[in-house]
């Protein structure tokens, strides 16, 4: 996929130091991407590739000159359709290189709960995860770690119906 081709080209470019920094910015630039105005402005044939690429500056807050130069090869060549995927593609390639892995956590839990699922899956998986809670009222928990492909939904209709069934097989 050409989302790889460029996110593997941007990784190999930068020092593991600066990884956290671009991923940052390729997030942000991700999600404000999902804006048709962002794509208009760097779409827009009467902007120049400098002013596209000062405005993404100014959109992340970062000056890195190899994250900028990345940018307006993706302006040149008309691929900043690309943004998300190419986020998600060097997400996974830090994620993979620094052996941590961020997932979302959809449930009313504690923080203590949060850092109890962390160490319990940091060992499963043998890294560092790293969960976001985003409290919502789904009747369980339900996690998600793009990068591992993992995705678990425990909702409590179902293991109380598990509960009665196995109640009842026992009498």
């Amino acid at each position: 996929m050409i989302a790889d081709k460029y996110a593997k080209a941007l990784f190999q470019s930068l020092e593991p130091s600066q990884w956290e920094e671009v991923r940052q910015a390729l997030r942000g630039l991700a999600e404000v991407a999902r804006q048709p105005e962002l794509l208009l402005v760097l779409k827009s044939p009467d902007l120049s590739v400098e002013e596209k690429s000062q405005y993404i500056a100014k959109l992340t807050g970062l000056n890195n000159e190899k994250f900028l130069n990345f940018v307006k090869i993706l302006i040149i060549n008309k691929r900043v359709d690309l943004l998300k995927p190419i986020y998600k593609a060097f997400n996974k390639l830090v994620s993979e290189a620094t052996n941590t892995y961020e997932g979302v956590v959809e449930a009313y839990i504690s923080e203590t709960g949060i850092q109890l699922l962390e160490k319990e899956l940091g060992k499963r998986f043998n890294a560092n995860i790293k969960l976001k809670l985003r409290q919502k009222p789904v009747g369980g928990i339900k996690l998600f770690i793009d990068v591992l492909n993992v995705e678990v939904a425990l909702i409590e209709d179902r293991l109380k119906e598990d509960l009665i069934q196995s109640i009842l097989k026992a009498i």
